[in-house]
């Protein structure tokens, strides 16, 4: 999959009518994942490019506080497995957050892009405010000779999806009803790096990340998870949080949040350091403990141990 920075640098590096699709896609839910895979399937039926257009940044009032469901690496390694040919991601400039509905038509997806599908849910708004919607899409796809093909709005349990909805569940740890709304479970994806190796002392060994700091992520516990690398798939129970039990022991990274899992197959032994892994969330256990001993940690791990299993099996 091609990444390009943004629209003018992409019109140095195609020039051919291709299928659209555009949004902000925080977290890439059900109805997000139907209009990037309706973009691929129109894209391969025509021989066309398939494109997605998201957004790198919110406005700068609200850049540094927001977290988000996907870092802009997920949403790469995510969309490249849909099999979309080239993303564009675009900053939230003030250029783009003041161009009117009708020049981004023209000197966006007609003049930039030459467009010859655009695909976009039937809420969708573009242009400054939001003043554009798909009835002004439909009206200038006639005058511009491009299809507009809309997704009907998704709704789970009567309710509309919305990463709103998908955050108030992650931060109750609700991971079921996040993958519900989702349709796929929620990752966290990091490089493996070097701890002070207290699970290898206590034969507890562990592949140890640190997520992005926009990176939103669930209460601090305990989950029964997934971890992938490269094809390989293992059950495994993971702690997120700060570690309270081992502060004193002189870890450098006390304090940092982490993400650390062990995997329930006793036969893997593999090294895993400056190695990319995926973590999938799959039921949250107990929230995350300060234990009063080794002893202690060690026993509730077993318990956790076990508990995992019967989520994952």
């Amino acid at each position: 999959m091609l990444v390009v920075d943004n629209l003018a640098e992409y019109k140095n590096i195609c020039d051919g009518p291709i299928a659209v699709t555009l949004g902000k896609f925080d977290g890439f839910h059900i109805e997000h994942c139907k209009l990037v895979d309706r973009t691929v399937e129109l894209a391969k039926e025509d021989g066309l490019k398939s494109v997605v257009i998201t957004f790198l940044d919110m406005p700068s009032s609200l850049a540094k506080t927001t977290k988000y469901l996907m870092t802009k690496e997920e949403k790469r390694i995510f969309l490249k497995d849909k099999g979309v040919d080239i993303l564009i991601e675009c900053h939230f400039t003030d250029e783009i957050m003041h161009i009117s509905p009708e020049d981004f038509i023209r000197k966006a997806l007609v003049d930039a892009l030459k467009v010859k599908y655009v695909c976009v849910g039937e809420n969708f708004t573009f242009g400054y405010k939001g003043a554009g919607d798909v009835e002004m899409l439909k009206e200038f796809s006639k005058r511009f000779d491009f299809c507009v093909q809309i997704e009907p709005t998704y709704r789970l349990h009567g309710n509309v999806l919305s990463s709103t909805a998908i955050r108030e569940n992650l931060k109750s740890g609700n991971m079921k009803a996040v993958m519900e709304m989702l349709g796929h479970d929620y990752s966290l994806y990091g490089i493996v790096t070097r701890g002070n190796r207290l699970g290898h002392t206590i034969g507890i060994p562990t592949l140890n990340l640190y997520p992005a700091e926009s990176k939103a992520l669930p209460p601090f516990g305990v989950y029964a998870t997934r971890v992938s690398v490269g094809d390989d798939t293992y059950n495994a129970v993971t702690n997120i949080g700060i570690r309270p039990t081992i502060e004193n022991l002189g870890d450098k990274n006390i304090g940092a949040i982490s993400v650390e899992s062990n995997i329930l197959d006793e036969a893997f032994d593999r090294e895993l350091y400056d190695e990319e892994i995926k973590v999938d969330l799959i039921e949250m256990i107990r929230p995350e403990e300060k234990f009063n001993s080794l002893d202690e940690l060690k026993a509730a791990i077993a318990k956790d141990k076990i508990k995992a299993l019967e989520i994952l099996n």
